[in-house]
């Protein structure tokens, strides 16, 4: 009975966690096109905000259901250890991100690495007030985790393209005219509709209307 149970509780958490997927991945996509003055919700349909759901719900299957799987797992494993020894481990993983944060040139790797340090201090409250309370449910601080996720991730993907341009060039073949990405010229992203561009110089946004859209050839740097 205490199976079926869980079960159906945990059906009935699929709505919830289908919103809370495209919450996120929403989040995720207006902090990373606001960098670029870009306001991404003018240029969604409903139907890609179902497959932004898509797109993303692996992302935060692992962490959610992966970081609850690690619980069980490690549960038992850190009950034989010392408390102090735990605290310690992780204090250290905090201290150690804090100096990567430090020396590091970059802003988005910056953003990566103060992230790691919110991921452990969350870990570490939890694992303090589980020492209280022994079956203290992990899905709150894991939801926290994957929004916290979604902002760090936002903002660190704005800053690598601003900062090391794109991975890929792009040359976008139109009816009448081509748009080809450059150094100065950055592929952002696309929407049913349209094309998002960056022009380094001025430092502004282009969006494009993609509806004479022939092909878009993609061509990997050297």
């Amino acid at each position: 009975m205490e199976k079926k149970e869980e079960i159906t509780n945990a059906i009935k958490l699929i709505p919830s966690g289908a919103v809370f997927v495209t919450l996120c991945s929403s989040i995720n996509l207006i902090i990373y096109y606001g960098m670029f003055n870009i306001r991404i919700i003018d240029y969604l349909t409903i139907k890609e905000y179902a497959s932004l759901f898509m797109e993303h719900i692996l992302v935060y299957l692992i962490i959610i259901l992966g970081g609850y799987i690690c619980h069980l797992i490690f549960n038992k494993w850190l009950s034989f250890l010392n408390k102090w020894s735990v605290i310690f481990g992780i204090l250290c993983g905090i201290i150690a991100n804090l100096v990567i944060f430090f020396i590091s040139n970059n802003i988005y790797e910056k953003i990566n690495d103060i992230s790691y340090v919110f991921y452990l201090i969350i870990f570490l409250t939890f694992y303090l007030k589980q020492l209280k309370t022994k079956d203290l449910n992990p899905l709150i601080y894991l939801m926290i985790i994957a929004l916290l996720f979604s902002i760090f991730s936002g903002f660190s993907k704005g800053y690598r393209v601003k900062e090391k341009g794109n991975d890929l060039e792009y040359n976008f073949k139109f009816k009448d005219n081509a748009i080809r990405t450059s150094k100065k010229k950055l592929y952002l992203g696309k929407t049913e509709k349209h094309i998002f561009l960056y022009e380094i110089n001025s430092k502004t946004a282009r969006i494009v209307d993609n509806q004479n859209l022939l092909e878009t050839l993609i061509i990997r740097k050297n």
